[in-house]
């Protein structure tokens, strides 16, 4: 990068100053805030109109999304969209609605319309990155911090992506590699420009904004940087968002390579394999078989966590009236970390966090841009009065139709190719029109024929028709039951399979309607508390996003006690998430001493087959958790 010695650091006239307006100017501002829009939006679009992958939502983010959904239907929003619906009618008068793309179809747009987003924002703020890193012997003070803002402002939008495109990327490995490694080396200079910005930001240090960054009156050394934090509380917000930056990082990389439904436990990660290995050394373990069973696990282990906390709540031990109520209240709160920790809404904080910080920055920079000193008088810094707007600022907003036209070409070309499908729409309704008058049924396309297993023969005797109905209702709630007793019906369906006499299949029928009349206690239960349940989840949602965003504008503010507070708030969260740690770890602990997960290391293994090699896919039964 070569040396600075020779930069020019005599004292510079006010009215000779004129800020970059490459970096600085308007029309770059603009763009950078659209760009990052249009990237969030289609984030979030892609959440709440249903069209990720079902295993990335709980069912807590379905509530949202169907709150959502109804909301949309109501009022002024619903008679927008009829108008937009509107389709031509046919010879017979007849309204069709235009073709609708079905969830995989929208899964598909919104994923590549995202995915160009993502790159675009990551190549955008690797480029300012390095550019701060090679000019920062030209780059004024007040330059080099409104392009350190844009750049996390940047980089937050691309990690705010990945979320989304975690099924693209555990697809496409290669290309998931080449976009990891430019993120890898962007956190790294991002760190690198950080530890030099916050010498600027230190409020004791006083520095001429006008001034090249690099000047020897700046003392900004690498060798030298650690000495100028004289403000205490400053180190102490700089550690702070330093920490949030580098774990943010390292938690959206992993997740790219990690398909979970449920989050991984120290018990799975320290105890599981080698226990395994040691109950036997001869068996060999693939690792697309052992993520299977650490799948299954994780899933039961989950289901056996909210099936005591139902249990506690429907026969609680306390006597005392006070202590029952306080016993509620600790397994609501419990129940409701449990599925907030799960949902895909808690992941995006760490983003929440980072965005705030650099919009605060960027709101700093604007208001308050510094000032020129030149001959002992001081002059601030004028942003925006003699603006030209040269082909470095237009060419940035320009750019901006191309992915409106990506988003169109991926949107009306799904329709394309479903406009085949649709006018089979037409001859599906002749057809039906034609038969209207006899008995055929006729099956759409689109429907199935579900088989119930292990059916047992017609019944004879009205006792047999009450447990076939048993067993009907059994096999309609499966779904329902696995979220509470994972695998327990797991194995029960695993042995009816395998059943080989009449015998055999009726002890297992039993046991599944037992099993069945155990669910249904626990979700009565459950539905008495729903209630209270979504309002915790909700508290727990608000207060969560508005301490991470209010820490992140505190801390990107250049005030000391701002950043103090901003750093209060956060080195707070992060004591909790430590305390909620050691937590886990005696739950780990306590857990992998017991006769139950002792049982569970015998009978999971059975359940996957040995020569299972489908690491990716996963099976229809095996489902994020419920509320």
């Amino acid at each position: 990068m070569g040396s600075c010695n020779s930069t020019e650091c005599d004292p510079i006239d006010p009215a000779d100053f004129e800020p970059n307006n490459d970096i600085v100017g308007s029309g770059v501002l603009v763009a950078f805030l659209l760009s990052a829009c249009m990237t969030l939006g289609g984030a979030v679009y892609g959440y709440l109109s249903d069209s990720l992958p079902a295993w990335y939502l709980s069912d807590m983010d379905k509530a949202i999304i169907d709150t959502f959904a109804s909301f949309k239907n109501d009022g002024i929003l619903r008679y927008l969209m009829n108008q937009r619906e509107k389709n031509y009618s046919n010879d017979d008068n007849k309204k069709f609605k235009s073709p609708k793309l079905d969830r995989s179809q929208r899964q598909e747009a919104v994923t590549r319309f995202v995915l160009a987003l993502s790159d675009q924002q990551l190549v955008t703020g690797f480029a300012m990155i390095i550019g701060i890193a090679t000019n920062r012997c030209n780059l004024a003070i007040f330059e080099h911090q409104f392009a350190f803002a844009l750049t996390w402002c940047s980089s937050t939008t691309h990690l705010a992506t990945l979320d989304t495109l975690q099924d693209y990327f555990l697809l496409h490995r290669v290309l998931r590699n080449w976009r990891v490694l430019g993120m890898i080396a962007l956190l790294g200079l991002l760190i690198y420009a950080f530890v030099l910005q916050s010498w600027l930001d230190d409020p004791i240090q006083k520095f001429n904004a006008a001034s090249p960054f690099w000047c020897p009156e700046t003392s900004v050394r690498p060798s030298s940087i650690w000495s100028g934090f004289s403000s205490r509380y400053h180190y102490i917000s700089v550690v702070t968002t330093a920490v949030m930056l580098i774990s943010s990082y390292s938690v959206k990389i992993y997740r790219t390579y990690n398909r979970q439904h449920i989050k991984f436990t120290l018990l799975e990660i320290f105890s599981v394999r080698p226990r395994l290995q040691a109950r036997n050394p001869s068996l060999k373990i693939s690792s697309h078989r052992y993520q299977k069973i650490l799948r299954e696990l994780r899933q039961e282990l989950f289901s056996m966590r909210k099936r005591t906390v139902l249990e506690r709540l429907m026969n609680p031990l306390e006597k005392s009236r006070i202590c029952k109520k306080l016993r509620k209240m600790k397994e609501l709160f419990s129940w409701s970390a449990l599925i907030y920790g799960n949902s895909y809404l808690s992941h995006s904080t760490s983003v929440v966090f980072m965005l705030f910080y650099g919009c605060s920055r960027i709101a700093t920079l604007i208001k308050d841009p510094g000032y020129i000193r030149a001959d002992n008088e001081l002059e601030d810094i004028k942003l925006w009065d003699h603006e030209i707007w040269d082909i470095g600022q237009i060419t940035p907003l320009v750019l901006l139709i191309l992915p409106i036209w990506a988003a169109s070409e991926i949107y009306y070309g799904k329709l394309l190719r479903i406009s085949k499908g649709f006018t089979n729409v037409f001859a599906e309704a002749i057809e039906k029109k034609k038969f209207a008058s006899t008995n055929v049924p006729i099956l759409s396309t689109s429907q199935t024929v579900t088989v119930t297993p292990c059916a047992s023969s017609p019944p004879t005797s009205p006792t047999e028709a009450v447990f076939d109905n048993t067993l009907k209702k059994y096999n309609e709630n499966i779904l329902e039951i696995r979220k509470l007793y994972y695998h327990e019906s797991r194995d029960l369906d695993n042995k009816c399979s395998k059943a080989t006499s009449s015998i055999q299949l009726r002890e297992y029928n039993v046991r599944r309607e037992i099993l069945l009349g155990r669910f249904e206690q626990l979700k009565a239960t459950e539905m008495c508390y729903i209630r209270y349940l979504k309002r915790v989840l909700f508290c727990m949602f608000i207060i969560s996003w508005l301490l991470y965003a209010s820490s992140g504008a505190l801390l990107g503010t250049q005030s000391s006690y701002f950043a103090l507070a901003g750093a209060g708030i956060m080195v707070t969260m992060i004591g909790g998430k430590i305390l909620r740690f050691i937590f886990e770890v005696i739950e780990s602990i306590n857990l992998a001493n017991s006769p139950y997960f002792e049982q569970l290391l015998q009978e999971i293994p059975k359940l996957v087959p040995e020569d299972y090699e489908d690491a990716e896919n996963t099976d229809s039964l095996f489902q994020v958790p419920s509320f």
